[in-house]
């Protein structure tokens, strides 16, 4: 039997909202989830950064001597910090477009269909 990584209830928003919106399946959308999970542990076993796509990197050190205290530092990529500096600004050009460009290819699909 497959083990899964369990999800809070608004990880399973999310997983159904994506499945809508993108027209996969959750099943798809959790696989692609906990290879990405399974990823940034990779990384953190390599001692190594942990990368978050889209979001930045997290620097993850655990402190035995310290009762086995976390260390988290993280830092925001440049997409992040310009989405974010835009949003602050009252519009961000970049989301309306991305978000025209994903609204436009899903009707499209449908139209095909």
């Amino acid at each position: 039997m497959a083990h899964q990584i369990g999800l809070n209830d608004f990880e399973k928003d999310l997983v159904e909202e994506i499945s809508v919106i993108s027209g996969h399946s959750q099943a798809s959308i959790r696989e692609i989830w906990e290879f990405t999970f399974l990823n940034m542990i990779d990384q953190y076993m390599d001692r190594k950064p942990v990368r978050i796509p889209f979001l930045g990197t997290v620097f993850i050190r655990n402190e035995p001597s310290e009762g086995s205290e976390l260390t988290v530092f993280a830092s925001v990529s440049d997409l992040m910090k310009k989405i974010i500096a835009e949003v602050d600004d009252g519009d961000s050009e970049f989301l309306n477009s991305l978000f025209h460009k994903k609204i436009k290819m899903e009707l499209n699909k449908k139209l095909e269909s």
